[in-house]
């Protein structure tokens, strides 16, 4: 009878040390997914801001060709909404 508790404690121990683990697996993946979104974003923050600049940059050179080209979009996106 001894015998069995022994091995039962050690198949639970040995299954208590694979889930944790699997957890600390988990977490350590989980924190660096974390990290490559925080990256991700911060790249597409800036990326954003470069755009908005070259933007406003050329719309305050060619304001007329802006105009149009605005006027065009909301055209065509008027018409996709309409279907």
């Amino acid at each position: 009878m001894e015998k069995e508790n022994n091995e039962s404690s050690t198949v639970s121990a040995r299954a208590a040390q694979a889930a944790h683990d699997a957890i600390d697996k988990i977490s350590s993946r989980s924190a660096e997914a974390e990290e490559r979104l925080r990256q991700t974003s911060q790249r597409a923050t800036e990326r954003t801001q470069e755009l908005s600049e070259e933007i406003a940059e050329y719309v305050s050179k060619n304001p007329m060709t802006a105009l149009g080209i605005a006027a065009a979009a909301g055209f065509i996106l008027g018409a996709l909404l309409r279907r």
